[in-house]
């Protein structure tokens, strides 16, 4: 929803279309953006502190985007935020033009390729029974 969005709203402004259409382009971006981040911040709920000693996976993963990876966590956020919710109402009240919508494209895409980063690296894979823990 949110890149297909952002494409469609890229398109919208090169060809001339009806206002209505760049309408729901711009509700397709916002509400999937918010959506998708919505969903993907519930991991906080998991967040204790390191020296719990009862972790989960999910407390752990939790504690990697929090701490190690946190600089990338929130850039992911802000430019989820900005090219998603910010830009695209933008794009209804101003003639901006194709710049804008490019670059709430790109931030889109810059974030969805961080948050495919950090879903491979923030990721803790329980340990199999009866292995040696690491």
């Amino acid at each position: 929803l949110l890149l297909g969005g952002a494409g469609a709203l890229v398109v919208s402004v090169v060809i001339p279309d009806p206002l209505a259409a760049r309408g729901v382009a711009v509700a397709l971006v916002v509400l999937g953006t918010a959506f998708q981040l919505a969903v993907e911040n519930r991991i906080f709920r998991f967040l204790v502190d390191d020296q719990d000693p009862h972790l989960t996976a999910l407390n752990k993963t939790a504690f990697l985007l929090n701490g190690p990876f946190g600089l990338l966590t929130r850039g992911r956020t802000a430019g989820a935020l900005a090219g998603g919710v910010v830009l695209p109402p933008l794009l209804l009240i101003t003639d901006a033009g194709v710049g804008l919508a490019s670059l709430a494209l790109a931030l889109s895409f810059g974030g969805e390729l961080i948050e495919r980063h950090l879903f491979f690296v923030a990721e803790v894979a329980p340990k199999m029974p009866g292995g040696r823990g690491v």
